[in-house]
């Protein structure tokens, strides 16, 4: 038996496909840029044209996937956490509570330039 899909799962694969299309369109677009150099170096009729035609194809795509991708953050706000969410945010909390307390003025051990292995300065 399939489990049915959960409607973050439905925007996910929706902003997946649309992410898709997105990048082949983009293809294409710079494909019909690189044929037609010459034109384009020279500005005017062509470069309107192109842009009329295709800058707003993407604009709107791109509105698209965005709108999808925030109303998925949206719903997973405000889903009840499942307890494998809510297992993380405890473990979460209790690091930063277990997190040790320097008093005022003591140093640190390391520093970010010394764990990257960077020399300060």
């Amino acid at each position: 038996m399939s489990r049915p899909v959960q409607s973050s799962d439905l925007l996910q694969a929706a902003v997946s496909v649309l992410n898709q299309a997105r990048e082949a369109m983009l293809d294409q677009m710079a494909e019909t840029v690189l044929s037609m150099a010459d034109e384009f170096a020279e500005g005017g009729f062509q470069v309107n044209e192109f842009l009329e035609l295709n800058g707003s194809r993407l604009h709107f795509l791109c509105l698209l996937i965005s709108q999808l991708e925030q109303l998925g953050e949206l719903r997973a706000l405000s889903s009840p956490p499942t307890p494998a969410r809510e297992r993380k945010r405890e473990k979460r909390s209790r690091r930063w509570d277990q997190s040790p307390v320097r008093p005022p003025g003591e140093e640190p051990s390391s520093t970010c330039n010394e764990e990257v292995g960077n020399e300060p300065g």
